[in-house]
């Protein structure tokens, strides 16, 4: 089976929290004492016994008094062929860091438009997002077609917009549906009233979705957590990033650049001679090198950088505003060092104050200088080692998340 992570995005009121609930039910994945127990609590001091589909992402108790998401919310559900984790993101521009977050794993970004209103700030800014976050399938779901009666002509024009939007944040290929969460109206199934719609209901195309094989998996990365004396060797302990790696494998130590062959791999305490992307493994090598905790292991062709300067898009997620004389703390991976921000070159949104720092949910490309060279790649190559995270170096807050171009 597949596992698709996919994120909804959009404006307050777009409908990501119904539509999830939609997806949820229609597909078969809620049981149906959840469904009673919803039911049962949207009718106390109501007459209404239809359930609020939001409840079944909306799980904080504020988010359920103010009718809005908060907080990035994660459901998971499976169907034959693939299992799916859905983050339900924030709408609203003050919880853009929180949208940030849930969307830079995610490998597919639904967008949603309310058809009535058109697109906005928040759909221009979460498109930019979903192309910074190199998402590889985005899709633009138009919803409430239920209020203009299912009208193609407005489809039609407001899917024009769509593209031109996304030719201008380089957004390649999106794909955009007509959908009513509400009703449930091409969510899950094919609807007769989209007749016109010759194109799949928004579950035919996540359950097939295209899975682009992602060019860092040509690329190893393997990021030394800790090592484990045994039978007097040494095991280097860590999660395999990206690649697939095998016994007899050369490989390459960085930042040290010393050359190692894979004698031995442990996988739930068995020796194995494969691990696949995502293993928690350690590893054994022919002579046992000088290894530390961030150390780097990577394929002898395609290597990370090593360097002390780098440029990256960065979103801002601290009340308090950058600045340029402030050393931050850096964790690139499993690495801390100390960094500073050099510049910023530009704004990537459109600013509410106007600043020469970066303000609470900015997002800007900048150049960075940390005090000592560290291995690192651009984010597109490899997402382990091209992210990182920037702590404030008095609170040990973290204040900025970026990816490395």
């Amino acid at each position: 089976m597949k596992l698709i992570r996919l994120f909804t995005a959009g404006n307050v009121d777009d409908g990501k929290s119904t539509l999830i609930g939609r997806l949820l039910i229609d597909s078969g994945a809620v049981s149906t004492d959840i469904i009673q127990g919803l039911t049962k609590a949207n009718e106390l001091g109501s007459e209404k016994s239809e359930i609020d589909l939001a409840f079944l992402t909306d799980g904080l108790k504020a988010e359920r008094e103010l009718g809005i998401t908060i907080d990035v919310a994660y459901k998971y559900f499976s169907t034959h062929t693939n299992k799916f984790i859905i983050a339900d993101t924030p709408g609203h521009w003050e919880y853009t860091r929180n949208m940030f977050t849930g969307a830079s794993l995610c490998d597919v970004a639904i967008i949603l438009v309310d058809v009535t209103i058109g697109i906005t700030e928040q759909t221009k800014r979460h498109a930019l997002i979903a192309s910074i976050l190199r998402v590889k399938q985005i899709v633009f779901a138009i919803n409430k077609m239920d209020l203009i009666k299912y009208d193609e002509a407005v489809f039609e024009e407001m899917k024009t917009a769509l593209l031109d939007l996304s030719y201008k944040v380089r957004i390649i290929s999106p794909t955009v549906l007509p959908i009513s969460a509400l009703k449930g109206e091409n969510v899950v199934h094919k609807s007769a009233v989209f007749s016109w719609f010759k194109g799949p209901s928004l579950f035919d195309y996540l359950e097939n979705c295209p899975q682009e094989k992602e060019l860092e998996s040509t690329r190893m990365r393997f990021q030394v957590q800790y090592l484990i004396h045994a039978n007097k060797s040494i095991g280097y302990a860590g999660r395999i990033d990206q690649g697939d790696f095998r016994v007899g494998q050369a490989l390459l130590l960085l930042p040290k650049g010393q050359n190692l062959v894979i004698k031995e791999i442990i996988h739930n305490t068995q020796s194995v001679k494969l691990a696949e992307s995502g293993s928690a493994v350690s590893l054994y090598f022919t002579n046992e090198p000088e290894i530390k905790r961030g150390d780097i292991l990577t394929d002898l062709e395609k290597p990370p950088r090593i360097g002390n300067q780098f440029t990256a898009d960065i979103c801002w997620m601290s009340e308090a505003n950058s600045d340029f004389q402030t050393n931050y703390i850096i964790q690139i991976g499993t690495r801390t060092l100390s960094a500073k921000l050099v510049c910023i070159h530009e704004k990537r949104l459109e600013n509410r104050t106007i600043s020469d720092n970066l303000m609470l949910n900015d997002i800007a490309t900048v150049d960075m200088i940390t005090d000592t060279e560290v291995v690192f790649d651009r984010f597109e190559d490899a997402k382990s080692t091209g992210s990182f995270i920037l702590i404030d170096p008095v609170l040990f807050t973290t204040i900025a998340a970026g990816i490395i171009i």
